[in-house]
């Protein structure tokens, strides 16, 4: 009995063998299954990478400065590649998330570059709550400074009462008011943040050219006199501008996002497993 026989009789050898060839099988069956792995570098990223390193090392770069360029730029490809295939993002809420906004922008596309007087049009109409431009009241007052006369500032404004009926000049009466003595087309929200909600009241219904009676504020006493009133509006699609445009993009926006869910809903339907709870 030769040797080769004589060895090939033992079933240590012979199981070594065996697993060896069916070792082979699976790894060219495992190869013919796989797709070609290699990183192809487009052209336009070989000669944007070649410009870049050019900008950063002011001169020509070597090739193999180049190589090892694209060999960083093709360890990237790699790792994304790698991250794909491993699914990464289904453990990470944060990337799941940012691939999601990624998507909702790709398949929002481009709203239309401006839109028409007609669009503009409808836009503010669908929202007159954020063009409504609310009544105004300009005026003058005659105010007694608390801060001046802390103990009496009212008894000061009484005395005042006479100058103010006969039409002397306000400008001439009481102490320089905290926010000055005229004020042009004010709001009722702005005075109350400025004076306080009883000022602010106080001259929602007084007449123009009517005297207001004493105001007490945090500031001192007033007596107000309304100029001019003008009532709440809403602005004209040229005077809205460019917030009405900003607002007819989100508009389309929003109308894309739609869109798009109700397609990839058509596409992609919700499935629960057996036994999940709706």
């Amino acid at each position: 009995m030769t040797v080769a026989r004589r060895l090939w009789r033992s079933p240590a050898l012979r199981f070594l063998a065996l697993g060896a060839a069916l070792f082979g099988l699976e790894s060219l069956a495992q190869a013919r299954r796989s797709p070609e792995r290699a990183i192809t570098v487009p052209r336009a990223t070989a000669l944007a990478l070649r410009a870049e390193l050019r900008d950063r090392l002011h001169r020509e770069p070597t090739p193999a400065e180049r190589r090892a360029r694209l060999e960083a730029w093709a360890d990237d490809e790699r790792l994304y590649r790698e991250a794909l295939d491993r699914r990464v993002w289904e453990g990470d809420p944060v990337l799941r998330q940012r691939l999601v906004e990624r998507a909702r922008w790709v398949l929002r596309g481009e709203a239309a570059p401006e839109p028409t007087p007609a669009e503009l049009a409808a836009t503010l109409a669908r929202h007159p709550d954020r063009y409504a431009v609310p009544a105004r009241v300009s005026f003058t007052q005659v105010f007694v400074s608390r801060a001046r006369h802390p103990a009496d500032a009212p008894a000061v404004m009484a005395a005042l009462a006479d100058a103010i009926a006969r039409g002397d000049d306000p400008s001439a009466l009481g102490d320089a008011a905290p926010f000055g003595r005229d004020a042009a087309l004010r709001n009722a929200a702005s005075l109350a943040a400025e004076y306080g909600g009883a000022f602010a009241d106080a001259l929602r219904e007084l007449p123009v050219g009517a005297w207001s009676p004493p105001i007490e504020t945090r500031f001192g006493v007033h007596r107000v006199r309304v100029t001019a009133r003008t009532d709440p509006g809403a602005l004209t699609v040229a005077q809205a501008g460019a917030r009405l445009v900003a607002d007819w993009r989100d508009d389309q926006r929003e109308a894309l996002d739609a869109r798009a869910r109700r397609a990839l809903r058509d596409r992609r339907p919700l499935r629960l497993e057996a036994g999940e709870p709706p």
